[in-house]
């Protein structure tokens, strides 16, 4: 188990700071899509990430995370933060809900929009962590996503 974090770590696991959500944007015209993979599933919570490459820069894509609930109780006060290196810049716009419902009815969803500088030199990765309340209990969650699809 990891200690509890004081806050500001996310910023600086790859010497950057997250970007604050932003105004939803639209999703990229034509370009490639991927199959879904799942990006983070611990303690009922699944993270699914469906990637799209846009048609006329290959160096951006947008992440579409779905948050899936499988427990018995709501996930509140739902929040997910991610950092990436310095050779991508990313870019959220606000998740769906900041409740994350039980038994996996409704998904929340969160885009993500990523430009990748070095794109075809060096892959894609996300340091994430998600916060939530979970029966009472503030639950933190730290992970690593690196099986962004190769051509990202």
């Amino acid at each position: 188990a990891r200690p509890p974090s004081t806050g500001g770590d996310i910023l600086d696991i790859f010497g950057g700071t997250p970007s604050p959500a932003s105004p939803p944007t639209a999703p990229p015209a034509g370009g490639k899509s991927f199959p879904p993979f799942t990006a983070f599933d611990k303690n009922g919570l699944q993270i699914t990430f469906t990637c799209k490459q846009d048609g006329s820069d290959p160096k951006r894509s947008t992440v579409e995370a779905s948050f899936v609930n499988t427990s018995t109780d709501a996930m509140s006060a739902f929040v997910f933060e991610a950092a990436v290196p310095k050779y991508v810049t990313l870019s959220m716009d606000p998740a769906s809900a900041s409740v994350v419902e039980p038994f996996g009815l409704t998904p929340t969803t969160q885009r993500i929009s990523l430009v990748n500088s070095a794109q075809g030199e060096k892959p894609i990765m996300m340091k994430i962590r998600i916060s939530y309340t979970h029966k009472d209990q503030q639950v933190q969650e730290f992970g690593q996503v690196s099986d962004f699809p190769k051509e990202l």
